[in-house]
């Protein structure tokens, strides 16, 4: 009896050092190290015959944390195997706060495929449990509402993006707790939002107080600055201030390559948004370049059917008609149609 308790205490400690290289791995952007973390956890848990309650809570929040990353790499394969694995854990453990979590995770997943439907109907199942389980708008539901803010962003509808946006923002700040990344990402999301709205002043405004804040969390080496600069930039292009746009897109991209890679849709909307920089200053040869970058990218890590795919293939149509090559572009409006 000694010696198992012993073991077990002794594979308790490795797995707890592990989990908590692997978080601080995660939250430092460096995916495949935290990955190769909890892979050793969970190696470690499967390694022994016990089945408790506490190395079952482990797994679930090892296996859910690895989705996130597979999400964050848009490894869309290895992110539904693992939220799948999750979701069994979560009925085992017999939680329904946690199958809320998981709900929250495949809607997540969906959102990132392109299913919006799909995504929408897990997103608020989640929000239905959670609004059962705790008979208020805590921060679970928050992030949901957060999600479905985003999803109805890439449905076109902008009214009622902000307005879910805005419901999660005073959910996050009226807990004290601490939310800062999320409220600067809330803040951006609605920021992009104004942008489609032709509510420029307002849509800078917002993506600059969401850097300010994403300054203080993250320092000036991260996805998330990354991803404002971006933003930014499609305010300077719509401004016309071409060179500016271009120093921001360059920014994003020097930023991101470290962490996600050259093939990360990230990347690939970056150059997406840099075709239609050269597109509007009619520096045709430039933009077909980089839509065709951009489509390069999005082949190889997205589904046929994704929308960032028929935006590229709109792209290279736009710049072959600009050019008078109609043929060409039918040919691309035609693939743009059958997505």
């Amino acid at each position: 009896m000694g010696n198992k308790q012993s073991i077990k205490s002794t594979i308790s400690k490795e797995v707890e050092l592990l989990f908590d290289n692997a978080y601080t791995s995660h939250k430092a952007n460096a995916f495949d190290q935290a990955l190769s973390y909890y892979t050793q956890a969970l190696n470690q848990i499967e390694s022994t015959d016990n089945t408790t309650h506490d190395i079952d809570q482990y797994q679930y929040v090892i296996r859910r944390s690895m989705s996130y990353i597979y999400i964050d790499q848009c490894n869309i394969t290895l992110a539904i195997e693992s939220i799948d694995k999750t979701f069994k854990i979560a009925h085992k453990l017999r939680q329904k706060d946690k199958i809320a979590k998981c709900l929250t995770a495949r809607g997540q997943i969906k959102m990132v495929k392109g299913d919006y439907g799909g995504a929408l109907l897990d997103l608020n199942k989640s929000i239905e449990i959670n609004l059962k389980i705790h008979k208020k708008e805590g921060l679970d539901v928050a992030l949901s509402y957060f999600v479905v803010g985003i999803v109805y962003f890439y449905q076109g509808k902008y009214d009622d993006a902000f307005s879910l946006c805005d419901k999660s923002l005073k959910i996050y700040l009226s807990v004290a707790d601490d939310n800062q990344y999320i409220i600067a990402q809330i803040y951006e999301n609605m920021g992009t939002v104004y942008r489609y709205q032709g509510k420029i002043d307002g849509a800078l405004s917002l993506l600059e107080k969401s850097l300010k804040m994403k300054l203080s969390v993250f320092g000036d080496n991260h996805p998330q600055i990354a991803s404002v600069y971006g933003n930014m930039g499609l305010i300077y292009s719509d401004q016309g201030k071409y060179d500016d746009a271009v120093s921001m897109y360059e920014k994003s991209l020097q930023i991101c390559r470290p962490f996600l890679g050259d093939n990360h849709p990230d990347i690939a909307n970056t150059y997406n948004n840099m075709g239609k920089n050269s597109e509007r200053q009619g520096k045709y040869d430039e933009a077909l370049s980089m839509y065709e970058k951009s489509l390069k990218i999005n082949l190889l890590v997205l589904s046929e059917n994704h929308p960032y795919i028929a935006e590229s293939y709109e792209g290279i149509g736009i710049v072959n008609a600009n050019q008078g090559k109609y043929n060409d572009a039918i040919a691309f409006y035609q693939r743009q149609l059958l997505v």
